[in-house]
């Protein structure tokens, strides 16, 4: 695979790549991201708390993944949680498997960082999404709904476990 993790040099090019994602997405409605999204701010935090991936395929920037950990306790169980905070494929390069191979590394790194969990978060109208984590085994954890429905979500969740290869 082709994925490291983003530098500032590669930060731009992030912002483009998550741009145009957003773009395609409000072209059917989907309000993925609020729209100061890109955040400068919140990639740079990113990139110093080494959570930010890149996805190069011949030098170009083709996939971004970002990633947020998280500890919780629930009822004296302590759960390792990791978050995909912002996964985008440029529109270009969709469909031909770089969606899944970035979030099997995803998943890897988080198990060999010791998380047990994975969710992602999304607003329901977002089939796509959907049926793309559902067919890596995620399964539906919890809808929120606010009053506008553009701003219903879904929560998606996979158990992590060791990758045999």
């Amino acid at each position: 695979m082709n994925i490291s993790k983003c530098t500032y040099h590669d930060l731009i090019e992030v912002m483009f790549l998550v741009r145009q994602c957003a773009n395609e997405l409000e072209k059917e409605n989907i309000n993925q991201w609020d729209p100061k999204n890109p955040d400068i701010e919140q990639f740079k935090k990113s990139i110093e708390s080494e959570n930010l991936f890149i996805y190069k395929l011949r030098g170009v920037p083709v996939a971004t993944i970002s990633l947020l950990g998280n500890e919780n306790d629930n009822g004296g169980i302590k759960q390792k949680i990791i978050y995909i905070d912002k996964i985008a494929v440029h529109p270009n390069w969709q469909h031909k498997g770089i969606g899944k191979q970035i979030l099997t590394f995803a998943e890897e790194h988080a198990y060999n960082k010791g998380y047990n969990l994975i969710m992602v978060r999304f607003p329901k109208n977002n089939n796509s999404a959907l049926n793309f984590f559902q067919s890596a085994g995620f399964c539906v954890s919890h809808f929120s709904s606010e009053d506008n429905s553009d701003k219903d979500f879904i929560l998606l969740e996979k158990k992590l476990q060791q990758v045999m290869v």
